[in-house]
C-alpha cells in the first residue's frame, strides 16, 4: 500500500533492512534520485532483485521522473560494502531479475512506462553495462497496454516468469484490477524467449 502520510516522497528513494533477530525495520541505503521529487510522480523504489554469484542487489526507481522526463535508475548494490557500485541512468523499470544466458549474465528489466522487456550485460562483478536491448513487446502477447511488469523470475535452466499490474505513476485504484501471468522459454541457439502459449491472459495473481 502507497500513501503520503505512512510514506513521504522524501523517503521514496530508501531501501530498508529487517533484522533477522529482532525484527526490527530500520534504513539501509539511500539511494541518490535522477532528478528532484516533483508532485506528478509519488513513487521511488519499486523492485528488488538479489544476485548470489555477485553478492549484488539490484534496485530500479522512477524517483524524480515526470509525465515528460524519463529520471528513473538501476543501481547495483555490493552488499560487501553497502554502496552503489553501477547504475544505469534515464530510465523508468519496474520488475527487475538477473540471468545467465549462453553470452554471459544479463539483467533482464519491464519499463514502467511501456509493456516492454529490456536487458542489458553484466560483468563478472555484476557492474550494469551499456548495452541495453529490447527483449520483447508483452502487447504483442495479448497484455493490455496498461500493465506493466512487476516481477520476474527465472526458474530453471531457461525458464522466465512475468507477473504483471496496471501502472499509471498515480495512487488512484482501478475499478477493474488487470493482472498476467506470462512464461517464456529461452532458445540458447538464437540468445531469445519465446512466450508459452498456454501462458497468456489475464490472472488473478
Amino acid at each position: 500500500a502507497i500513501n503520503m502520510l505512512s510514506n513521504p516522497i522524501e523517503r521514496a528513494n530508501t531501501i530498508y533492512r529487517i533484522d533477522a533477530q529482532t525484527g526490527v525495520m530500520s534504513p539501509y541505503l539511500d539511494l541518490p534520485g535522477g532528478a528532484p521529487a516533483n508532485e506528478e510522480n509519488p513513487y521511488g523504489l519499486l523492485a528488488l532483485n538479489y544476485d548470489c554469484e555477485t553478492n549484488s542487489l539490484y534496485a530500479s526507481s522512477v524517483f524524480g521522473s515526470s509525465r515528460a522526463m524519463q529520471a528513473g535508475r538501476i543501481y547495483q548494490i555490493n552488499l560487501t560494502t553497502g554502496e552503489v557500485q553501477s547504475q544505469l541512468n534515464d530510465v523508468d523499470a519496474f520488475g527487475v531479475g538477473v540471468f545467465n544466458t549462453a553470452f554471459g549474465k544479463r539483467l533482464y528489466f519491464g519499463l514502467a512506462r511501456l509493456p516492454r522487456i529490456l536487458s542489458v550485460s553484466l560483468d563478472a562483478q555484476g557492474n550494469i553495462g551499456g548495452d541495453v536491448r529490447l527483449e520483447f513487446a508483452l502487447d504483442a502477447f495479448g497484455v493490455n497496454t496498461d500493465q506493466r511488469v512487476r516481477a520476474i523470475r527465472f526458474f530453471g535452466a531457461d525458464r522466465m516468469q512475468l507477473r504483471t499490474v496496471q501502472f499509471s505513476f498515480n495512487l488512484i485504484a482501478p475499478t477493474e484490477l488487470r493482472e498476467s501471468l506470462l512464461e517464456y522459454v529461452y532458445d540458447a541457439q538464437t540468445d531469445s524467449w519465446q512466450v508459452e502459449a498456454s501462458s497468456v491472459g489475464s490472472a488473478g495473481v
